[in-house]
Formats: structure tokens, sequence, C-alpha cells
């Protein structure tokens, strides 16, 4: 009992048993309280980043303060055994946009996917006129509509944006730092590239801009430690052929919009906007 041992005088060097019992006691308080502390930090260090605009800009390159992102399942609850269903993917990325877009408090909304390269090996077609393939760890892509760099405010200093109505799914745009590994400084544009190895029947796409990134190397790679062993930012948009084989509820379209107000009050309202499309 706590008040026994003060009482008794634990502490004062009267009694040697009690003495000893108070120094575990206080190092047990000591043990139990640095995990609390630390968890305290970590917490507010988390809530400062999540609210900092340098510690955003650093992380995605651009100002995520009035964004709202999130994803729509392909497949609404748990698949039945067997069941597989097939998505044209221009027709479903571009219904999600246009819900968002209707949605208040919206000003920019994009959809997403995200799809992984074969044999994780990038095709390219060099200025010299040599076909040769590069190959790193943990390289994909992202199928986008076309108004996604617009919206989460990245901007092409080489070349140009897509366009609406693009849908032939064959123009790609690349970050940077992609454009220098796979073209080793030379000029990218209109240049040619294809997710899987040279001999795989995936199609060819032309390069049609390069994302300015305004973060120094530094920056990037402290934000992504992946760097350097990936295809960065690469975008290509839907195809009007593209079609996606669901057959697991985990299958989600990615959607971003950019928000006036509320981010929570948007937020709650695309949410029940895209719900309603299941």
């Amino acid at each position: 009992d706590p008040n026994e041992m003060l009482k008794s005088g634990a502490g004062t060097g009267a009694n040697k048993e009690h003495r000893k019992r108070y120094g575990l006691m206080i190092v047990a308080q000591v043990g139990f309280a640095l995990p609390v502390l630390v968890a305290a930090i970590v917490l507010l260090r988390a809530a400062w980043q999540s609210s900092n605009p340098e510690m955003l800009f650093r992380r995605y390159g651009y100002d995520a303060r009035p964004m709202v992102s999130g994803s729509v399942p392909m497949m609404p609850g748990p698949p039945k055994p067997g069941q597989r269903r097939v998505i044209r993917s221009l027709t479903a990325a571009t219904e999600i946009v246009d819900r968002a877009l209707k949605s208040p408090g919206v000003v920019a909304a994009a959809a997403t996917i995200f799809e992984p390269v074969a044999d994780r090996m990038v095709t390219v077609d060099g200025p010299d006129g040599v076909i040769r393939e590069e190959m790193a760890h943990q390289w994909g892509y992202r199928k986008v509509t076309s108004g996604y760099l617009r919206t989460v405010g990245l901007r092409v200093s080489q070349g140009r944006d897509f366009t609406e109505g693009e849908a032939d799914g064959n123009a790609v745009i690349l970050d940077h730092g992609s454009a220098m590994f796979l073209f080793k400084g030379a000029n990218p544009i209109g240049r040619a590239i294809k997710f899987g190895k040279a001999s795989s029947n995936q199609p060819w796409l032309r390069v049609v801009g390069v994302i300015a990134d305004p973060r120094s190397r530094e920056q990037v790679e402290r934000a992504d430690y992946t760097t350097g062993y990936r295809l960065g930012l690469v975008y290509r948009t839907f195809a009007a052929h593209d079609s996606i084989v669901a057959d697991q509820a985990l299958q989600s379209f990615g959607v971003i919009a950019r928000a006036r107000g509320s981010t929570d009050l948007v937020a709650a309202r695309l949410q029940r906007a895209l719900l309603a499309r299941l």
C-alpha cells in the first residue's frame, strides 16, 4: 500500500526495505510514463505535419490542404464465389468525375487507378534509335482522367498537359526524374515507351509532357525513400477501349477533389454523391 509506505518514512532512509520498494515504484512509473510521452510527441508531430503547408509541400510538391481524396470500389460488398464484373474504365472514371463536380464545394475533380508494370520493366525508344529495356523495383503508373494534373496542381514544364476528350490512351506524361532516368538527359517529348518488355504486346505510348517538380532532389528523396528504385510520377490517360475485370471488393478507383470551404463538409457530400452510383 503506497500510503503505508509513505507513512512509515519510505525514501527517507529510515527503512531499507521500504526504500527499495519506493525505488521500484519510481522505476515503474518512469517506465510507464516514457511510452506515453513518446506517443504524445509522435501524435503532435503528425498533427503538425498534416496541417503545415511547408511539410505538405515537401511530401507532395503542391499544396494539398484544400483537397479531398478517397476511393470508389469497383465491386460493392464481398463478391460471391466466381463473381466477376467487367468495367469500362473510361466510362466509370468519367461518371465518378461528373458526380464529384456536381457535389457542392468541389471546384475540380479527377479519377485515377494504379497499374503495375509487367515484369517491372519499361521499354524505351531512345533518341539514338536504339530500343532498350530499363528495369527497377516497384514500378507502376497511374491511369487518370484528363484533368488530373490541374486538379492536384502539378505543372507541365515541357510539352503539354492531357487534353479534354483525349481517349486514345496513348499519351503519357513523366515527372522530371523519370524522364532523366529513361532518356538519360535527352529531350523525351515525342519519344515512345512501353510498359513491359520489348517483346510484350503492350502498346507503345507517346511522351507528350514532363512535370515540373519544384522540390529539390533532396526533398523528393526525404519524402519518398523509394526514389531511384521505381518509375516516379508517370501518368497515362484512360483509353476508350480499356476494361477491368473486377473480382474482389478491394479493387477501387481513386478520386481526388479540390475543395472550396471546409474539406470535412466537402468530403461528406462527396461520399454521398459517389456512394449513390454503387
